[in-house]
């Protein structure tokens, strides 16, 4: 995998600097590292030699990788590695591709496909490894299904043990503190709180060691390494058969950089993935599956912070039982997520299935939909009654459930009201990202985790911790519970030791007046007023009971103008957006509703911030419609 991201990073900057590519034909088998660098801040890499290296075509489809490179009117070629000719090559394949285009070096890596024989044994491997749905295997049904597949890639070996001795240890200030399993913690439960949602689970285990006894003690599991005839019954795999198909040179076994290569194609074929993200086998994975992975050992990638390809899983809910205008609330959230980060996985736990054209506008937008029929919609008609029905009751609960249906580390949950307003990435939330559950403050003033519109969440801990929180929101008294209890108020409860404050520049909220929060910004969110919350209280006289208050007061909120501009530069991306949502807010004014639509289309006409004074913009479109602005009192 160094090897791969080093390729990726020199291509990367050779085609952004509009250069021919020279790429060495050399793939180092064998590179365990042993022997400590200069500076003692890691372990020496292994140089490819005429004993340790095979061609690189010999693993990797060479004439795909030069197809990539030429279509970006880029010449490649390869060049046969002679050591009495070139020497020992060296490269800083860290320095090179933190200087590199992350998004171009992920496409190169992606590019890096098996070569025919690489593919013809893995091809092999994976139809013993895998059946089809009903299939059988000598004479029985198959054990293992496709869907149910992980790839768990486990370093416990004595070089991992040193280079993370080394490593955490690097007297610089950074933190560094996941090297090994998470806490401590047993491999065993550490697997089992990242796969107990999935049905028809296996592990095929990847290492360059014995796989631990106590896997193989998870109820229901089934556990396939190299060794086992699950794995190594194909008429190929015998040990010392695989490595003549690349070399004829003697080794006692497959080398361990050969093995790691067959490793990283059978894993990429299999839909989950567990890894040790200091790893840069388990990194590259990660990257190539859009961080729609786990890893045991938690928290940070080291590779985030220069190879920015690391974005957040974002996840939403929705129930087709909301009203007209949180929908369109939802796609503009959604289309700000793509504005910033159009490669960013988002996920929809979605609740129905009569609104066939948005679920076409969500998979138009490669939106992933998780159909969510909660199994506790009657202990929350007990609770609350027929507020059940409502959206603020049952839509704000859906979030409950994200650890049911996701099979990632990290997730962001985002509310509808909020609009990302600058790209980020998991370099962005630290290396010491937190470890179990983040939140903002409410206020933004107050140091403390009060606000879950925005919801940091690591996924195997809100998991293990999934069936206490659900007993502790359904155990409370229903005439005591607002539906701020079921989004709000009982993580802050029950997770109270467990929350962290989360960067205030991921949850800004339009009434903050904190210096600096606003030029920081990366999510805004409209919690209290919301754009139509504001045009109704302008152009109608009122809002809703709930922000009658906030109406009223509405210019105490400073970067209220500048949040609904945001809105309004999203929105705008999709026709058709506008005119529904202003439709949806003046359904029995049609006048009123044209105004609406104006409003937006001047305030996104405005390529500069529009500043705390946007009712001008709407007495502008007021007096073009021949009317007077005098006719709406609250339009100050």
């Amino acid at each position: 995998s160094n090897q791969m991201l080093g390729h990726a990073g020199n291509i990367a900057v050779a085609i952004t600097l509009r250069r021919p590519v020279q790429i060495p034909d050399a793939f180092i088998i064998n590179g365990v590292q042993e022997t400590a660098s200069a500076g003692g801040e890691g372990l020496m890499d292994t140089l490819p030699t005429n004993e340790n290296s095979v061609p690189l075509g010999a693993v990797f489809d060479t004439a795909t990788l030069v197809e990539k490179i030429e279509k970006y009117g880029i010449k490649a070629t390869l060049v046969p590695y002679e050591e009495n000719v070139h020497g020992k090559l060296e490269c800083s394949w860290i320095a090179t591709l933190s200087t590199a285009k992350p998004t171009l070096a992920g496409e190169i890596l992606k590019a890096l496909v098996p070569s025919k024989v690489t593919k013809m044994l893995t091809d092999e491997i994976f139809d013993v490894l895998v059946g089809e749905a009903g299939s059988s295997i000598r004479g029985e049904k198959h054990p293992r299904s496709l869907e149910g597949g992980i790839c768990l890639h486990h370093r416990d070996g004595p070089d991992w043990h040193k280079h993370c001795s080394i490593w955490e240890n690097i007297p610089d200030g950074v933190w560094r503190k996941n090297c090994l399993e998470a806490g401590g913690r047993n491999l065993a439960e550490l697997v089992q709180h990242r796969t107990s949602h999935l049905s028809r689970r296996w592990i095929l285990y990847v290492g360059d060691h014995e796989a631990p006894a106590q896997l193989k003690q998870i109820d229901g599991v089934g556990l396939v390494t190299r060794k086992e005839e699950a794995y190594s019954s194909s008429s190929l795999i015998a040990q010392n058969k695989v490595t003549s198909f690349f070399t004829n040179k003697p080794f006692e076994s497959i080398p361990r950089d050969l093995a790691a290569a067959i490793d990283y194609f059978l894993c990429s074929r299999l839909p989950y993935f567990i890894g040790n993200s200091v790893s840069t086998f388990s990194a590259t994975q990660i990257a190539r599956r859009d961080s729609l992975a786990t890893w045991y050992n938690s928290r940070s990638i080291p590779l985030a912070p220069f190879f920015t390809v690391y974005f957040i899983p974002i996840v939403y809910t929705f129930t087709e039982e909301a009203s007209a205008i949180t929908k369109h609330m939802l796609k503009v959230s959604i289309l700000s997520v793509r504005k910033h980060m159009p490669t960013s996985s988002i996920q929809v736990l979605y609740h129905g299935s009569d609104d066939t054209a948005f679920r076409a506008w969500l998979t138009k937008r490669e939106v992933t939909l998780y159909d969510h029929q909660p199994k506790w919609r009657d202990k929350l008609k007990k609770l609350v009654g027929r507020h059940a029905e409502n959206e603020a009751y049952f839509g704000k609960s859906q979030r409950i459930d994200i650890p049911l249906y996701l099979f990632a580390e990290y997730c962001l949950f985002l509310d509808a009201e909020t609009i990302v307003a600058a790209p980020f990435s998991f370099s962005d939330f630290g290396l010491d990202i937190p470890a179990k559950l983040a939140v903002s403050s409410e206020i933004g003033k107050t140091p403390k985790p009060l606000n879950a519109g925005v919801l940091l969440m690591n996924l195997p801990f809100f998991r293990e911790t999934l069936e206490g929180f659900h007993s502790f929101i359904f155990s409370h008294p229903g005439q005591e519970l607002k539906s701020s209890w079921f989004y709000h108020e009982a993580y802050l409860k029950f997770y109270k030791e467990d929350l962290t404050l989360l960067q205030d520049e991921f949850n800004v909220k339009p009434h903050w007046n904190v210096p600096g929060t606003w030029q920081k910004r990366k999510i805004v969110h409209f919690h209290r007023l919301k754009p139509h919350d504001i045009l109704q209280y302008w152009l109608e006289g009122k809002c809703g009971s709930s922000a009658a208050k906030h109406c009223e007061a509405y210019q105490d909120e400073p970067l209220l103008c500048d949040s609904v501009q945001h809105f309004a530069w999203t929105a705008t991306v999709d026709p058709s957006i506008i005119p529904d949502y202003c439709h949806d807010i003046f359904p029995a004014w049609p006048s009123n509703s044209k105004l609406c639509v104006d409003f937006f289309e001047a305030i996104s006409s405005q390529k500069q911030p529009v500043g705390p004074k946007c009712e001008r913009y709407l007495k502008q479109v007021i007096t073009k419609r021949g009317m007077k602005p005098d006719v709406f009192p609250n339009l100050r």
